[in-house]
């Protein structure tokens, strides 16, 4: 695994901002909010051309590393 694929202390942290912040948006505003993270090779190699085909390939990485 390259140095790039490696989450360190900063993304572990950054991740779990994310996640409160939607925690907090549901809580806010009755809507559900998600945060779905998609690693940047994935990204690269897959091109999603629209937010939906990004938010799928997220779902699709959390599911395959549950």
């Amino acid at each position: 695994m390259g140095a790039k694929e490696r989450e360190d202390a900063d993304v572990i942290k950054k991740d779990r901002v994310a996640a409160v912040w939607s925690e907090s948006a549901t809580w806010l505003t009755g809507v559900e909010w998600r945060c779905v993270k998609v690693m940047q090779r994935n990204f690269e190699q897959l091109a999603p051309a629209t937010f939906e085909e990004c938010a799928t390939l997220g779902m699709v990485q959390m599911s395959m590393f549950a």
